[in-house]
């Protein structure tokens, strides 16, 4: 049984395919907040900042043509100085910043062609510069095997950092605003540290665990410590994203169902003031294998997944509705379908988010990373094992 058409038509048609030589696994994505720029990082122990292009130094216009954008990779960093595969990227929201973490059990932090003033944000101009120039300012060292994601705070004067040790680290800016020094070890995960993500305004960490849960941390006094415990999944949580007011967020698993939380207030005083939260929505058995990485556009209020079937999929709370086939491409777009959440079979019509639609092969192989572009809340660029990444834009018809 299939959902019922809702209104208005998604659309959603490949944007641009950007690719590289070695096809070896791309695993993270970052976009630059303040310009049309996207970091990757993966298995050939490779920076790439990649920028649409249609003529050599100019940046790629909007068009409503349907042909693939062109986009060049502006930049490589890290020949012959990172042993390891990259695992996760990442940029500084107010600094013209990069972070990576590395399967040698390192963080690195890597400055932008630009002056690091604060709030000086990384541009698109200097970027473009020729040549682009990346500069390594840190080795971080704390964590005793592979670091699995690195994240900074909305201030950009914090950086997390998680690994296969079950520990968080966190690092801050240090005075002269050039490199970041150690500030606090987190602990409490029983198991590999998968993933973590800030509150996009306040200084509240999320980290996701190979043990089943997700964590919240706060500071209190120079002190952080746990002030939450998520449980809900039956099994590794690989992912999570919080929406645009960081009241809610979404969390995706090796079980196949992506759940939503909200932020509720403590309900006794005698466990204190932090908040705690709450499902508000459980969708089971989403994909067809495990859920590596979703992204809440703070933009559109859309959610993106994608997993270990080779698939995308697109969730809104009010429902765009049935969408069309994919054109001239592989991919197959598929209507929404039912959400298990309850035995009743009525139930899913209730429930607040909606899966709007599904990209079957949105590559050849599995999906290891979604990202919104801040700056289009339609936009999002995904990459896998096939070494690929594509530009996907979504349409409202």
């Amino acid at each position: 049984m299939r959902n019922e058409p809702l209104g208005k038509a998604l659309q959603v048609r490949k944007k641009a395919t950007l690719t590289v030589d070695t096809k070896k696994p791309i695993w993270s994505l970052s976009w630059c907040p303040s310009a049309q720029v996207l970091a990757s990082g993966g298995s050939d122990c490779l920076i790439r900042l990649w920028v649409p292009i249609r003529e050599a130094g100019k940046q790629a216009v909007q068009s409503d043509n349907q042909q693939l954008e062109e986009w060049h990779c502006v930049a490589t960093f890290g020949s012959d100085m990172f042993p390891r595969t990259l695992r996760c990227v990442s940029f500084n929201p107010k600094l013209p910043f990069l972070a990576c973490g590395s399967f040698d059990s390192y963080v690195y932090t890597i400055r932008l062609n630009s002056s690091c003033e604060e709030r000086s944000e990384p541009n698109l101009s200097e970027i473009l510069a020729a040549p682009p120039k990346l500069q390594l300012t840190s080795t971080l060292e704390g964590h005793e095997s592979e670091v699995k994601c690195v994240a900074f705070s909305s201030s950009g004067s914090l950086l997390a950092s998680c690994s296969r040790d079950r520990t968080v680290w966190l690092w801050e800016l240090g005075i002269d605003k050039d490199d970041f020094e150690s500030s606090s070890l987190l602990e409490g995960h029983t198991q590999d540290v998968k993933y973590v993500v800030w509150h996009p305004n306040k200084e509240l960490l999320c980290s996701c665990s190979y043990d089943n849960t997700i964590r919240m941390w706060v500071e209190d006094d120079y002190d952080w410590y746990c002030c939450s415990v998520l449980s809900g999944h039956s099994s590794t949580v690989w992912a999570a994203a919080f929406d645009k007011f960081g009241e809610r967020i979404v969390t995706v698993s090796d079980d196949r169902s992506v759940i939503f939380w909200r932020q509720v207030p403590r309900r006794t005083e005698e466990i204190g003031q932090d908040p705690s939260w709450e499902t508000i929505c459980v969708l089971k058995e989403q994909h067809e294998g495990p859920i590596y990485t979703v992204d809440w556009s703070h933009q559109s209020g859309l959610i993106v997944t994608g997993g270990g079937d080779d698939a995308i999929q697109i969730y809104q709370e009010q429902p765009f509705g049935k969408t069309e086939t994919l054109e001239s491409t592989k991919e197959q777009l598929l209507p929404s379908r039912d959400i298990a959440c309850s035995d009743s079979e009525d139930s899913s019509r209730s429930e607040p988010f909606t899966l709007v639609a599904t990209i079957l092969n949105a590559h050849e192989g599995e999906v290891n990373c979604v990202k919104w572009n801040p700056q289009d809340g339609y936009v999002f660029a995904s990459c896998g094992d096939d070494g690929v990444i594509n530009i996907w834009q979504i349409s409202i018809n």
